[in-house]
């Protein structure tokens, strides 16, 4: 079903067919993008379609969804935590660093001694 619009003077504008004329120019605005959605580049060539960037987008959702967890399992609030816990990285071993924990204690200087001006 085509939309269409009214305008102020009475006209009857349809937007599907609006859409469809004008689909390969280029948006208004700052984004590299034509009225499709689709990307471009420089001089105006398509470099993704819009079906391509739906796609990645569909890909990226379905690999980082939530997996299934079995309740009956006995160890199962272990594992979730376990899940959860950022992954540990290998600690700096200090003697390989070069790096001193206890430095050698700075040599003592005299301190100025506080007289009264008056």
């Amino acid at each position: 079903m085509a939309a269409k619009h009214i305008s102020m003077r009475g006209e009857v504008i349809d937007m599907a067919r609006m859409r469809n004329i004008n689909g390969n120019k280029q948006a208004l605005g700052n984004a590299p993008v034509n009225a499709r959605g689709d990307r471009l580049g420089p001089n105006g060539t398509i470099l993704k379609t819009q079906e391509q960037i739906e796609h990645e987008w569909a890909v990226a959702r379905a690999k980082n969804a939530p997996k299934p967890m079995d309740i009956k399992t006995p160890n199962r609030v272990e594992d979730a935590l376990a899940n959860l816990a950022p992954k540990a990285k290998p600690g700096l071993d200090v003697d390989d660093a070069g790096f001193d924990p206890m430095p050698a204690a700075a040599p003592s200087v005299p301190r100025r001694k506080v007289t009264d001006s008056n």
